[in-house]
């Protein structure tokens, strides 16, 4: 069995919201290549990894600075001696375009990352358990796309079980308030039984959820918000491809802080793996020895040199440091795939929906699902 941690918000009172997952990737999928340029790159399978939750002192937050290095080339023109006439003029072909934008300078990809950085605040009462978790703005509106082992907390909040902030800043002060317009079915339906569990396991597939900010907690105006755009390539990272990562990691901060003091973190790393579930097509993708591989990053974003979000922060892997673990983030293909097998829409023709069909969401079975989620939580306390 594959067990996965899944980086939920780490419980206020310092316990996890827990997934157990049957294995459900391959024991030996066909190996993968994929090419940019010239480079060829592979995707692995997590199924002979076991991945849990381990404790560790976190370091400051901090940015590492991306240090590439370029090699120029050069060619120089064949001279001919011409004895009876000129030459033709030389013309000169217009350069091709390269196809992608222009990279960010680092501190200005971690400032578009942060400001799109959001911390999710949910204050539960028994038998639910207080949880903090990351999410992305994706949409001007204020659409954030988050983990669904987070938003499952939003189901409850027409009861008086839940309370959920929308923080930003660091630290992290609370701002909006937020409705649940999207979750999957299938995740749901899987995974209701661990919503009282105190340890996480799982493969964070279909694990992400879309909320909409509805109102400011002082009454203002909503703005336009900074946002942070999907790339939703099949491949939009290979193996060694640098990324952000952006998260309020919370495992070892204590309940006092998390509620007051917690501090959005960022950092550069490398994509070490490809990973898939039941497909040749890039599902996860993963990075090793960094801070926020812990809970609290769960719902925090992967970002790309050319600010577009390539991943989905959701699980981590064994390790007794932080800096020992591997940290899985979905990829916003895989998103896709589970969107269109849910409700019919791609990723940009759910962000396309006006802003009445947004506020009304797209959770035909929401009651059916918070009942899911409500018996499961009878049948445990029976």
């Amino acid at each position: 069995m594959v067990r996965l941690a899944l980086l939920v918000g780490t419980s206020i009172f310092a316990a996890f919201l827990i997934l157990n997952s049957a294995q459900i990737l391959r024991e030996n999928p066909r190996e993968m290549i994929f090419e940019r340029s010239v480079n060829t790159q592979a995707t692995s399978s997590l199924s002979t990894a076991s991945f849990t939750t381990m404790q560790e002192e976190i370091p400051s937050p901090v940015i590492e600075d991306v240090q590439g290095k370029a090699k120029a080339t050069s060619s120089e023109a064949q001279k001919e001696v011409i004895t009876s006439a000129p030459p033709p003029p030389l013309v000169i072909p217009p350069p091709i375009a390269d196809a992608r934008p222009a990279s960010l300078a680092p501190e200005i990809l971690n400032e578009k990352s942060r400001s799109a950085l959001v911390n999710i605040l949910c204050e539960a009462t028994a038998p639910l358990r207080s949880t903090s978790g990351s999410g992305v703005i994706i949409d001007s509106r204020g659409v954030i796309l988050t983990n669904a082992h987070i938003a499952q907390l939003f189901l409850f909040e027409d009861s008086a079980l839940v309370s959920c902030t929308i923080r930003s800043g660091s630290p992290a002060r609370a701002q909006w308030r937020a409705k649940l317009i999207f979750i999957p079915e299938l995740w749901v339906k899987k995974h209701a039984e661990d919503i009282l569990n105190s340890r996480a396991t799982g493969t964070g597939e279909h694990d992400y959820a879309f909320l909409l900010i509805t109102e400011a907690l002082d009454s203002s105006p909503l703005p336009s918000f900074p946002f942070i755009p999907l790339n939703t390539d099949d491949v939009a990272s290979v193996t060694g491809d640098p990324v952000l990562i952006a998260g309020y990691p919370a495992e070892f901060v204590g309940g006092s802080a998390a509620r007051n003091s917690l501090h959005a973190s960022t950092v550069f790393s490398n994509v070490k793996q490809l990973l898939t579930f039941t497909e040749d097509i890039v599902d996860v993708i993963s990075v090793s020895g960094t801070a926020l591989a812990q809970s609290g990053s769960s719902g925090g974003a992967f970002v790309n040199l050319y600010g577009s979000l390539v991943g989905l922060i959701v699980t981590t892997s064994i390790g007794d440091t932080t800096a020992t673990r591997d940290l899985h983030a979905i990829t916003p293909s895989h998103i896709q795939r589970s969107l269109l097998r849910h409700i019919g829409l791609s990723i940009s023709a759910f962000l396309s929906s006006d802003e009445s069909a947004l506020k009304r969401g797209f959770l035909k079975d929401r009651d059916m699902l918070s009942k899911l989620l409500s018996d499961a939580i009878a049948a445990r306390r029976n």
